[in-house]
């Protein structure tokens, strides 16, 4: 089954959105990484997410592998 993906800003930052999970991954169409999972009780209010416990490490190596090599 594949993935189906929306766009989602939450505080200004868009992430990717699995539809049925709600697992959130960066917005990298080429390699998008898991981030966390949007939670969204009360559409009256801004979704929010809960970021996955070690996700200073994951955007860590996410910059690493994007960064320019010379």
């Amino acid at each position: 089954m594949n993935s189906v993906f929306y766009k989602l800003d939450i505080r200004g930052i868009v992430y990717l959105v699995d539809t049925v999970t709600a697992i959130a991954y960066t917005y990298d169409l080429s390699s998008p990484t898991e981030v966390g999972k949007v939670i969204w009780t009360d559409t009256s209010k801004p979704p929010t997410i809960e970021f996955k416990p070690n996700i200073a490490d994951i955007m860590a190596k996410k910059v690493t592998e994007m960064a320019p090599t010379s």
